[in-house]
């Protein structure tokens, strides 16, 4: 794969992450410090190009002091990951149950599940923005209620009344 191409990828994950900055790590004192830095121009107008915008990337340095040979642009964004602890962790008799308590790691399996299945962690931190609202569906719902139609969803064919 191009370098290119590598870098349209890293941008499809960008804003499939949703995340709100990215990082473009020039090199300094290293062999191709020039080089890289009309690299990292060329890398900002791909990100560009993929809908990502200005003020979302960040050109910083990096330090290559001492490095032989080319260093290269580095790419990187910081986002969640829902992950619990390791299972399977008995430090006590599980037949011991005189105060009846949940055992060590009651729920772990259940807890890790929940933590692969989980599209978006940052949903676990709190709620969704709302999207704003649909002012020309919002006028017609209005008017239909004040000449007194029917405001809701025609029910499509496939639904059952239940009304045997």
């Amino acid at each position: 794969m191009s370098s290119r191409g590598r870098v349209e990828e890293f941008a499809t994950r960008f804003r499939y992450d949703k995340v709100d900055s990215i990082r473009v790590l020039v090199p300094y004192g290293s062999t191709n410090e020039r080089a890289a830095e009309m690299v990292s121009r060329d890398v900002v107008k791909v990100l560009q190009k993929h809908r990502i915008g200005r003020s979302q990337i960040l050109v910083a340095p990096y330090s290559a002091v001492g490095d032989t040979g080319p260093t290269p642009v580095r790419l990187a964004y910081s986002t969640l990951v829902a992950q619990t602890g390791p299972c399977g962790r008995w430090p006590e008799d599980l037949g011991e149950t005189t105060e009846n308590k949940n055992y060590y790691n009651f729920g772990c399996a259940s807890q890790q599940n929940i933590a692969a299945q989980i599209a978006d962690p940052r949903d676990l931190l709190g709620p969704r923005g709302m999207d704003p609202s649909d002012a020309q569906r919002r006028t017609m719902v209005i008017d239909k209620y004040r000449n007194g139609e029917r405001t809701a969803a025609e029910a499509m064919e496939a639904e059952s009344d239940y009304d045997w």
